[in-house]
């Protein structure tokens, strides 16, 4: 539709806010804001378009969600210059990676792609921003996929707990409504009132555009100004809102839901953002809770154990005043004394000062997030974006760190004073409803650095990636061990390992491990997967060499004693508990119990709630001299270089024995599936309260070293699904055009060093779930006739490609995926490996092999209505 009659005007350049090598800003003649940054990390661009509008400005709409459903009405519909099916092409034949979001006051158009297609990427999100049609068909159709996205919103504990916070703490003010709307008031939008809200909000002046990536800012400036020529409206109106009402006494709301635990949230209205308190409210959340030594986390989870989990945030807008609010997972009954402890501990700061060492932690933990914030092109040009609509200044990071470094402990106790106190705090909780037990009735990658493969004399394997220009570096160490290694009473084993191998060794206390890593800004991760454990940290280059000496002796040396891990068991059990919370959980877990029988990939990484229990520190410790000191990989990728890191490893891995293999039983050797003789179908009934079913389609997949077929199989379920993001047939079939057949549909592929599954996912209304079925298997089928064309084999092949890239970006990329390779037996070079694997995937090779693999399905259901369903298959019942 036209936004006005006559010739457009063409835009050109007005004036320049920054002009540097790497990064300039500048106003058009039409008012829009365009800001380039170069950024050469990998060659890959990022192309972001905000609007400011959001649901605190949606004005007597207000509680609608119309900005929502904007969204959904521009990125699901046609533009004046292509059809719904050309626009699809028109991502997909650039990567696949884009889509849009919507926040309390912004929009975002976003696409990520190789550098050589910034033209195509400034071309989608032009067309998002400037060129829709907004037709009435649309318009319907979106209504009817959010009116569901809301419904199923309404199983979800956490998004439950999150609105009662906001409409608890923002009462009588646009911020106390969700962004997706309330039901009774999204009923009553009309086509009319999103077309209007169009036309006044996605206006030059209004619109923010951020490119970041490896390109040229001067053509960067010129491709904008071109993808955005002819774009005009009216002025941009964005009234100022109101304070919410202060909060003088103690308020409180609970709600109860379906959920295994309680989860909490104590919050505070504090100031907007750039005030002079922001800073040292940010620095509160974090002396507070962010790291294991914090203060929260050290006496409510390590010391007393009574909270599961303990995080904590403090968030401005630049619009109202924001929040400090500390959230926690814990038992219905511990709810009153976690509340009095957290408000004890603010009380106490005038009596407890903040030390040196806290200090320089919760410094640098803020700097660091900061820095972690331009690792990538994607995540730089969203940190500059926002600074810009916050601020106006696209270089207000800077000042922030600046701020950061300047706050004194007097600073961050008296905004502790202002904005915390006891009298002036909001608490919200939702917790367990009473219920029976059971729920249920029944470029490419050659722009990687090269790198240096060594091995110490006890046989460690060690990979150094000298990175130019980094600021940080990255150390991962990876050793076999994991789901694969697990029978049914040791389930979870190496899940537990991984938790408790950080908490204390000969030479080092847990507290002391957490703040020296903390200290420095750092955090030391660890977990377990499918075949693996692993343990990594990302430092600034200064930094590295202290901690991975600590690394290393919580490798090495790990206590595991019996003490530590009943401090971790309980946060494991609430987790596992916590599982069918969430659909996507849910379908994971139960997909894998289905569709494997013998192979261990049957369990999670979790594990389960009676295996959990069983295990001893007797257990973890024979897990870990079986299987750490069978041989491992370290990899360091960022600021060093070879020869001055060699001597330091081997320093610090001496004490490591000699490889050898893990010691398994013959009859605990792991054994796979036979591929399925015949189709199966599985069936989980569950409350008749859920809004939402979900089915599971796998098919037998490939292992993740199997070189011949992992690639055509990629390429062909991108083909089917998607890769990163959902599309393909399957999203054109049941979310495009005219259809909205589903929540969501995406490929969930699996796969370790042993066969896994090729498999698609998808959400839906139950009484969708025997449509929503039979199109997926008709689209398989058609696949695997060959039906398929050059332009859109090409565009999965580039779906694949850049996703792939655009997981290699940062050091932590690079360590991550060399240690895996090594270990799995690939080599270093299997990124770029497969990706020519890719490149090389023809159109026989691709069905051939998917013909090969895809034979008989296997489909899992989880309803509330069996009765619906009509598959022509015989169901298995399943109560787990």
């Amino acid at each position: 539709m036209a936004r006005s009659s006559g010739r457009k005007r063409s835009v050109s350049e007005a004036y320049r806010l920054r002009d540097t090598p790497e990064r300039l800003a500048s106003i058009l003649s039409n008012g829009m804001t365009v800001i380039v940054q170069h950024h050469d990390a990998a060659p890959v661009v990022a192309v972001r378009g905000y609007i400011v509008a959001g649901s605190a400005f949606e004005g007597r709409l207000a509680g609608s969600g119309l900005t929502h459903l904007l969204e959904h009405v521009v990125t699901g519909g046609a533009t004046r210059r292509r059809d719904e099916a050309a626009i699809m092409a028109l991502g997909d034949s650039i990567g696949g990676l884009n889509n849009a979001y919507t926040s309390v006051d912004h929009m975002c158009y976003h696409v990520t792609a190789e550098s050589r297609h910034l033209a195509e990427a400034l071309e989608l999100v032009a067309d998002w921003i400037v060129r829709p049609t907004l037709s009435r068909q649309v318009f319907e159709r979106e209504m009817g996929v959010v009116r569901r996205e809301w419904e199923s919103d309404r199983d979800d504990p956490q998004t439950l707990l999150d609105e009662l916070l906001y409409e608890t703490v923002y009462r009588k003010h646009p911020l106390g409504h969700p962004v997706i709307g309330r039901a009774e008031s999204l009923e009553r939008l009309s086509y009319e009132d999103v077309v209007e809200y169009h036309r006044r909000t996605h206006v030059p002046s209004g619109c923010v555009l951020v490119i970041a990536g490896q390109v040229d800012i001067e053509a960067g400036l010129k491709a904008a100004v071109q993808a955005f020529d002819g774009f005009e409206g009216p002025a941009a109106r964005t009234p100022p809102l109101p304070d919410p009402p202060p909060i003088h006494s103690p308020v409180c709301a609970k709600r109860q839901v379906k959920t295994d635990s309680a989860s909490m949230v104590l919050a505070w209205l504090t100031v907007r953002e750039g005030a002079p308190d922001d800073v040292p409210l940010d620095l509160l959340a974090s002396l507070m809770t962010e790291g294991d030594s914090a203060r929260l986390v050290s006496d409510l989870r390590w010391n007393s154990g009574i909270v599961f989990d303990i995080a904590g945030t403090h968030e401005s807008f630049w619009h109202s005043p924001g929040t400090i609010r500390f959230s926690a997972q814990l038992k219905p009954e511990k709810l009153d004394e976690v509340e009095a402890r957290i408000i004890a501990a603010l009380e106490e700061l005038p009596r407890r000062p903040i030390t040196d060492h806290e200090l320089e932690r919760i410094r640098r933990q803020n700097v660091i997030a900061v820095e972690t914030g331009r690792l990538t092109a994607e995540s730089h040009a969203a940190q500059i974006g926002l600074d810009y609509l916050a601020t106006a200044n696209p270089d207000y990071s800077d000042a922030y760190l600046a701020a950061v470094r300047a706050a004194s402990p007097e600073d961050i106790c008296r905004a502790a004073q202002v904005h915390a106190s006891a009298q002036a705090r909001a608490l919200v909780a939702v917790t367990p409803q009473r219920r029976a037990r059971s729920r249920a009735r029944t470029g490419g990658a050659g722009a990687a650095p090269a790198c240096t493969r060594f091995v110490l004399e006890n046989g460690l394997r060690c990979i150094v990636r000298p990175v130019p220009r980094a600021a940080f570096v990255a150390v991962s160490a990876t050793f076999m061990g994991g789901v694969r290694d697990e029978t049914d009473e040791t389930s979870g084993l190496f899940n537990l390992l991984a938790e408790v191998m950080p908490r204390g060794t000969a030479r080092f206390s847990a507290e002391t491990i957490a703040a020296e890593f903390e200290r420095r800004g750092s955090g030391l991760r660890t977990g377990s997967g499918p075949d693996t454990l692993g343990l990594e940290f990302m430092a600034l280059a200064g930094d590295f060499g202290p901690l991975l000496e600590i690394m290393a002796d919580v490798i090495v040396s790990p206590g595991l004693a019996p003490e530590q891990l009943e401090i971790i068991r309980p946060s494991v059990l609430d987790a596992i508990s916590r599982i069918d919370e969430d659909w996507h959980a849910e379908m994971g877990r139960l997909a894998r119990r289905c569709y494997f029988v013998r192979s261990p990939y049957r369990h999670t990484t979790l594990g389960t709630a009676e295996s959990v229990a069983r295990l001893k520190a007797a257990d973890l410790r024979a897990a870990h001299d079986a299987f750490i000191h069978a041989g491992g990989v370290v990899s360091i990728a960022g600021a060093v270089e070879p020869d001055g890191v060699r001597q330091l490893l081997a320093e610090s891995f001496g004490g490591l024995a000699s490889p050898r293999l893990p010691q398994r039983a013959a009859a605990t050797e792991p054994v796979g599936d036979a591929p399925p003789a015949e189709d199966r179908l599985f069936v989980k009934t569950v409350a008749d309260d859920r809004h939402t079913a979900a089915i599971f389609v796998g098919y037998p997949g490939c292992s993740l070293v199997d070189t011949e077929a992992r690639a055509p199989l990629a390429v062909f379920g991108t083909l089917l699904a998607g890769y990163a993001l959902s599309g393909g047939r399957l999203f054109a079939a049941l979310r495009g055009g005219q259809k909205n057949m589903v929540y969501e549909v995406s490929g969930a592929h699996f796969a370790g060093l042993m066969p896994g599954f090729f498999a698609v996912t998808a959400a839906c209304e139950p009484q969708c779930v025997s449509d929503v079925h039979a199109i997926i298997l008709r689209e398989v089928r058609e696949l695997l006739d060959g039906r398929v064309g050059d332009d859109e084999l090409e565009r999965a092949r580039n779906m694949v490609l850049m996703a792939e890239l655009e997981q290699l970006q940062t050091v932590s990329d690079f360590a991550r995926r060399d240690a895996f390779d090594e270990i799995c037996g690939l080599g270093i070079g299997d990124a770029e490996a497969f990706l020519d694997e890719v490149r090389r995937a023809d159109r026989t090779h691709i069905i051939d092999t998917a013909r090969r693999f895809l034979t008989h399905a296997t489909t899992v259901i989880i309803t509330p209505d069996p009765q619906e369903l009509h598959l022509g298959i015989e169901p298995r019942a399943v109560d787990f």
